[in-house]
């Protein structure tokens, strides 16, 4: 559908990049309990959009979590109320909450999870600009993980400098014509790129632009 969840498992260790729509939060649950998961070492929310943080309200209250670690977004900017709900309910009942922080990194296993996205305050509201941005490397293998990250964010990871070379991209925004420059594409360089877009969907996603 039109969100995003991603599981990533090494050496019995789990991480998981988003949680799904509201609505698909549930099917998260059954998949991770049909892999006989227990627990979520690391429990990333690129975002606070529904379509990426909307199920994390049924993956927390269903599981046990090692670690929340989302963006920190300036107070009173989002008011919807499965957001409130969700934010009130993690900071009630004492789970471990971090702020994702660029140059952050945590360990999989064998694997490593690292932070190269600039945690920075959108300068329009746009929502999608908090996005955590992650490089996932495991041996010789790296995925770069980039939630809905706009043109504007990945221009300022090329600027940090850091080698953001990978095998794997999980493309930007779904798709959109507002993520994935040509810049930025080329400075990956991945023999694969895996898009999340329901088939028909009111925005066009993935774009031809894209494409």
């Amino acid at each position: 559908g039109q969100g995003d969840s991603f599981l990533l498992v090494q050496d019995g260790q789990t991480a998981l990049i988003d949680c799904g729509t509201r609505e698909t939060g549930k099917d998260v649950v059954e998949y991770l309990n049909q892999l006989g998961i227990s627990k979520i070492d690391y429990l990333f929310g690129t975002h606070p959009h529904e379509d990426h943080m909307g199920g994390m309200y049924d993956v927390i209250t269903n599981f046990d979590i090692g670690k929340i670690i989302l963006p920190e977004v300036k107070s009173g900017e989002v008011s919807t109320n499965w957001y409130i709900k969700l934010m009130t309910m993690i900071k009630t009942q004492g789970y471990e909450l971090e702020t994702a922080t660029y140059g952050m990194t945590y360990n999989l296993g064998d694997a490593s999870i690292n932070i190269i996205g600039p945690i920075c305050t959108p300068q329009d509201g746009n929502l999608n600009n908090y996005s955590t941005v992650l490089k996932v490397s495991f041996g010789e293998m790296d995925i770069i993980m980039t939630g809905d990250a706009e043109e504007e964010v990945e221009n300022t990871i090329l600027a940090n400098g850091d080698d953001i070379d990978a095998e794997i991209l999980k493309v930007g925004h779904h798709g959109s014509n507002t993520s994935t420059s040509e810049f930025f594409l080329e400075s990956v360089s991945p023999d694969y790129a895996l898009i999340s877009a329901e088939l028909g969907n009111s925005y066009k996603h993935p774009t031809k632009t894209t494409m």
